[in-house]
């Protein structure tokens, strides 16, 4: 079975942008956009290279020394979960925290074939999407939008949310879902 996202060939061209952030201070200044610059097209299978800097945030722990393993950070691998009435596989994020330290949220891809849709859904929880490729309609509550591929959806608990793939290829989907500390 292909994997549920392939991953993509080396681009063809480069581009580098700096982008300001919220941890700037005083929150995101649009004055300040990003000024993507042309670095040149790649060739074969040159890697481009990465500016180290080394840059503390206001809201870091400055000074103090970074005692988590890397063995907690980097991909994450998945594991098939359950797969939809009709529309496709779901697969759980195996995230690498220690259970001592678990993360405060759960991660989910998915998929729905063409032509079908996933179930509906309404839990407890608070859930985002995040649309990696496709298109589709998305029911929530009593409205309706159509999702493409870099669409994020949020969905409150107990919501009823539902996709369906209008269009001719899979849509391939992730999902970000938590608890609330007072459910």
């Amino acid at each position: 079975m292909p994997p549920l996202f392939p991953r993509r060939g080396d681009a063809t061209d480069v581009i580098h942008a700096s982008r300001p952030t919220s941890h700037d201070g005083g929150g995101f200044d649009q004055s300040k956009r990003p000024t993507p610059r042309f670095l040149g097209p790649r060739s074969g299978n040159a890697r481009s290279v990465c500016r180290q800097t080394h840059r503390v945030r206001r809201d870091s722990l400055d000074g103090m020394p970074n005692t988590n393993s890397p063995s907690t950070s980097g991909p994450v691998a998945f594991a098939h979960w359950y797969d939809f009435a009709e529309g496709g596989p779901v697969h759980q994020g195996l995230l690498p925290f220690p259970a001592s330290a678990p993360a405060p949220f759960e991660v989910a891809r998915w998929s729905v074939a063409p032509n079908t849709c996933n179930d509906l859904d309404v839990h407890r929880s608070r859930e985002v999407w995040i649309i990696v490729s496709g298109t589709g309609t998305l029911t929530f509550g009593d409205q309706t939008s159509v999702l493409r591929a870099g669409d994020v959806a949020a969905f409150d608990s107990r919501v009823p949310h539902q996709i369906r793939n209008d269009g001719p290829d899979q849509l391939l989907a992730v999902s970000v879902y938590w608890l609330q500390g007072s459910d």
